[in-house]
């Protein structure tokens, strides 16, 4: 009997995500990386331990257990001396010694002091620098310049030129306290801390806010602040009823219950008495109609509303139907740049904003 072994080659390819261009992609044969063009041809050798795909004409390798750069000849233009490495964004890169995270540049010049351990970029010259005691600020990374001291816990990413940012204070128990206010790119305070228990992202130029309000004996307060702070209103909990969306197009969804009718005794409540509407910026709910059990939020002048025991129907801002057409369920929510996926008895297809599949 004659036994015949064959070699069977595994390559793998791993692509950067849609939209992004690149001429080598990493394979990996006889568990050693190497990288091929687009047409498959083998242009470095796999002999490296592990790798990255090319970032900006850099690739970080791993060989004889320590990372470098190499370019697209797979030549070394940063050599192997870094027990971790992470891509280049912007011209900079990550890289680990001795347990220590270096910023670099493409020579491999440590560009950054010691004094950080992240970096999150913002554009192409500002990033939130993080330091090793885990407070947060602005810093232009070219001039090495802070544009906002590190005095932060927690900055979120810049949206339309604002952070919602975060302090924790001591703990007096064994939890501690987080205070919440909105910044802008110059650090200047949009809302100031303590003003708001949370504050949700901003969308379209509104964020839902939360209010400790001592009035309100059911508890905490909603309301909404536009991009320069204002308060545009705020509601207090109250019968089960909160805001429970983002703002679109004018309208946010909220939260509704049959609160005139008698719970069971040992009953605070109970999700059969639930139903939902929408509430404008004004805070009035212009939407209250308890034969609708869900809606779903605006969007390209639009939402789905669901009446109870029957399918969704599409109506328009003034809450009027548009279309004949029912659909089971809408899966991804809203409408995007005027289309939406929905699912019908025949199953799934997409709409348009007149309710055409």
């Amino acid at each position: 009997m004659v036994k015949t072994t064959l070699t069977i080659l595994f390559i793998t390819i791993s692509l950067l995500s849609f939209g992004q261009t690149q001429s080598l992609f990493k394979i990996t044969q006889n568990d050693k990386v190497g990288y091929i063009n687009e047409k498959g041809k083998v242009v470095i050798n796999p002999v490296f331990l592990s790798g990255n795909d090319f970032s900006e004409g850099l690739a970080a390798v791993r060989l004889n257990g320590l990372y470098g750069f190499i370019n697209e000849s797979g030549t070394f233009v940063i050599k192997p001396d870094y027990d971790f490495a992470t891509d280049f964004v912007h011209g900079l890169t990550v890289a680990y010694k001795d347990g220590e995270p270096l910023f670099i540049d493409k020579t491999g010049n440590i560009v950054l002091p010691k004094t950080y351990s992240g970096l999150y970029f913002i554009d192409s010259k500002r990033g939130i620098i993080t330091t090793h005691s885990k407070k947060q600020g602005l810093i232009d990374v070219y001039t090495k310049q802070l544009l906002i001291d590190t005095i932060f816990s927690s900055i979120s990413d810049f949206k339309n030129g604002l952070s919602i940012v975060y302090e924790y204070t001591k703990p007096t128990q064994k939890q501690k306290k987080k205070r919440v206010g909105v910044i802008d790119t110059t650090g200047r305070f949009i809302v100031p801390f303590g003003k708001y228990e949370t504050i949700k992202p901003f969308l379209d130029g509104y964020a839902s806010v939360e209010l400790n309000d001592k009035r309100n004996k059911d508890g905490s307060t909603d309301g909404v602040i536009d991009t320069k702070g204002n308060l545009l209103f705020k509601r207090p909990y109250k019968n089960n009823s909160y805001v429970d969306g983002d703002f679109h197009d004018g309208y946010a969804k909220v939260s509704l219950y049959k609160y005139w009718i008698p719970e069971k005794k040992g009953i605070i409540s109970t999700s059969e008495k639930n139903y939902e509407g929408f509430i404008n910026l004004k805070g009035k709910v212009v939407f209250n109609d308890t034969n609708y059990r869900y809606v779903k939020e605006f969007s390209n002048g639009r939402a789905f509303i669901k009446e109870n025991n029957k399918d969704y129907i599409l109506i328009d801002k003034n809450f009027k139907r548009v279309g004949n057409k029912e659909f089971e369920d809408i899966p991804a929510e809203t409408f995007k740049n005027g289309y939406a996926i929905v699912e019908t008895r025949d199953g799934f297809g997409i709409s348009d904003t007149l309710g055409n599949l």
